[in-house]
């Protein structure tokens, strides 16, 4: 989806198996935004890396469509593929939600009014059956390893 920051457009990922809201460090950078530093957590992404977070932006405004996110983001090196990641520490703000993966839409009721956000198509990058066999395979010989992993943010 696309977001705002100010008046920068941002590329925004909404991922419901991330458990925490995450923002780009370059970002974060590039515009100069301050952060608080904290004692940390280790994050997995999707091939296995183990990553340190010790920094947070507290209380960041997004807009997304007719929905502005005012939440804290950890700094994570997401490369600007996305900028933001929303993940369950917003999601589970939204109670019920509804989706449709056809449309690419997501609605959900806060405080009496519904929202409703549209994904982009021509934004999301082609999944090939071959990437989804690697991410299986990936996650099929994960599960066999030890519980050493448990706890860790996985994005």
């Amino acid at each position: 989806m696309i977001g705002q920051v100010g008046e920068q457009d941002v590329m925004v990922l909404i991922n419901f198996g991330a458990s925490q809201n995450f923002i780009d460090e370059g970002f974060v950078e590039k515009k100069d935004i301050n952060t608080k530093g904290f004692k940390g957590f280790k994050v997995s992404n999707a091939n296995g890396k183990l990553t340190l977070v010790y920094q947070i932006v507290e209380v960041f405004g997004v807009r997304i469509q007719s929905y502005i996110v005012g939440e804290d983001f950890y700094i994570y090196p997401l490369k600007g593929h996305p900028h933001i990641i929303l993940g369950v520490q917003l999601l589970f703000e939204f109670g019920d939600i509804h989706t449709n993966y056809k449309n690419l839409t997501m609605s959900f009721d806060i405080d009496g009014k519904t929202h409703t956000l549209q994904g982009i198509w021509d934004k999301c990058p082609q999944v090939t059956n071959k990437i989804l066999e690697v991410i299986w395979q990936y996650h099929k010989g994960k599960r066999k390893e030890d519980e050493s992993t448990l706890g860790k943010e996985v994005i």
